[in-house]
């Protein structure tokens, strides 16, 4: 899941497998615990979480990772 305009990043499968995170919500809000940050460099997704962890997901969807978040922008 990200948040482009922080370039926040959570992931919540890896290799299939449901990852720990936490979404806090009430009736009129919602919070979600970002525990990284991206970044896109041509094919490759880079996360580096709080802790240092670097992960690198190479020939990844990226072009149409860029597109969604264009087209969300221009809203």
């Amino acid at each position: 899941m990200l948040e482009p305009r922080e370039r926040l990043a959570l992931c919540l499968m890896r290799k299939g497998e449901k990852q720990p995170f936490r979404i806090v919500e009430n009736s009129s809000t919602f919070g979600v615990e970002w525990d990284a940050q991206y970044c896109i460099n041509g094919s490759a997704f880079i996360a580096t979480k709080k802790t240092g962890e670097v992960n690198l997901a190479v020939d990844y969807p990226t072009e149409q990772i860029m597109q969604m978040i264009r087209s969300i922008e221009q809203k």
